[in-house]
């Protein structure tokens, strides 16, 4: 598959339906995996019919990457959080994807929404310090680290601009 400027139609956000689900689950193919990417709250094993209830959040929009009726891209959520910043969460791109773009694009897309729909508030994420791609991407595209927000294993990060 070519880079994703490359797709006919462009890959854009949409509402995930039940068969980006299915897509999704097997994306993630240990408890391990499943617990950096998407927290304590969802448990593995899963499946496409239980893994929208397990990443529900309150106030929280999930969202997939994709071209057309094509097989989703990436997955990403992001919501309100309580002092006014908008949080971008369990971004993940298809495994075989990965390293040509799909990840940029997928994050571009969502702070475009999300600033779309809660206005000019800051973008904070969270990620894995030893997550090396994630976090070049993240400083690549201005996210800078907010040390008192992080944890050891875990870098709290705010869109600079």
């Amino acid at each position: 598959m070519d880079s994703p400027l490359q797709i006919s139609p462009p890959p854009q956000l949409r509402t995930p339906e039940p068969a980006d689900y299915d897509a999704i689950a097997l994306w993630l193919p240990d408890a391990q995996t499943t617990l950096r990417w998407a927290g304590p709250l969802v448990r593995w094993p899963f499946t496409g019919s239980t893994l929208p209830a397990q990443l529900a959040a309150p106030r929280s929009t999930s969202r997939v990457l994709g071209a057309g009726d094509d097989p989703p891209m990436g997955f990403g959520q992001y919501w309100p959080r309580d002092d006014g910043a908008v949080h971008l969460g369990r971004l993940l791109v298809a495994p075989g994807l990965r390293g040509r773009g799909f990840g940029r694009l997928l994050l571009d897309l969502l702070i475009a929404e999300a600033r779309t729909v809660h206005g000019p508030a800051p973008i904070t994420l969270r990620v894995y310090r030893d997550n090396s791609g994630a976090m070049a991407l993240y400083t690549q595209r201005g996210f800078v680290a907010v040390a008192e927000l992080g944890d050891p294993d875990v870098e709290f990060m705010r869109l600079a601009s």
